[in-house]
């Protein structure tokens, strides 16, 4: 039986880099955070392991050399998406996934509350979920 296809979700940057692998129904396989210095290790052991039918790389900071360690790796196609206002969506499922408790619930109400932790991850998951949605139609 042959497997669903995977996508692989990348929210690049200077310092580190989101990926999120993706099944073809938009369900997350796993979401990570890793630093830019250890992209292109990362990206050849994930390929490795779960052998992604396609990149998809957000355009955003340093994109252009991100895509460009990617070309030269070589392992899987590359499209390219416009990762406007990902972050925003990626905090605001960060905050569906991890709901607030307490006191942080009652405070959230009068003011914004942004993650404790990086989200670039979850903007890797929303830029391979942005490129799923579209590519049917």
């Amino acid at each position: 039986m042959p497997r669903d296809k995977l996508y692989l979700g990348i929210d690049p940057g200077k310092n580190k880099c989101g990926f999120a692998l993706v099944e073809e129904n938009q369900t997350p396989v796993f979401l990570e955070i890793v630093g830019t210095k250890e992209f292109d290790k990362f990206l050849k052991e994930l390929y490795d392991e779960y052998r992604f039918d396609l990149i998809i790389l957000g355009t955003g900071t340093y994109s252009q050399k991100i895509e460009k360690k990617i070309r030269e790796i070589n392992l899987s196609p590359v499209v390219l998406i416009n990762e406007a206002n990902t972050t925003i969506q990626a905090e605001k499922k960060y905050r569906e996934d991890h709901p607030l408790k307490g006191y942080k619930k009652i405070l959230s109400k009068i003011a914004d509350w942004r993650p404790a932790k990086d989200v670039d991850d979850y903007a890797a998951f929303i830029i391979a979920k942005k490129y799923l949605e579209n590519k049917n139609n």
